[in-house]
C-alpha cells in the first residue's frame, strides 16, 4: 500500500490507514476468540485486543491533536 508523498498530509493518511488496519484486527480477533477451540489462538486474539484498541486509542487521539 502506498500511503502518498511525504507531504503535510502524509502522517494522516498514515493515521487513517493504520486506523483501519486495527479495526480489521480487532474484528477477526473477536471473531477468533468465538469460534477457536485453540487456546494459543484465544490467548493471541486477547493479546492483539489488548494492544490494538490502545494503539486505535491513541492514533484517533493523535489524529484529532493534529
Amino acid at each position: 500500500m502506498k500511503l502518498g508523498k511525504a507531504d503535510p498530509n502524509f502522517d494522516l493518511c498514515f493515521m487513517d490507514a493504520m486506523i483501519s488496519h486495527h479495526k480489521g484486527a480487532l474484528m477477526m480477533s473477536m471473531e477468533a476468540q468465538g469460534k477457536t477451540k485453540r487456546t494459543e489462538v484465544k490467548k493471541l486474539a486477547e493479546d492483539i485486543l489488548s494492544s490494538q484498541k490502545a494503539e486505535t486509542t491513541q492514533m484517533q487521539q493523535w489524529r484529532k491533536a493534529w
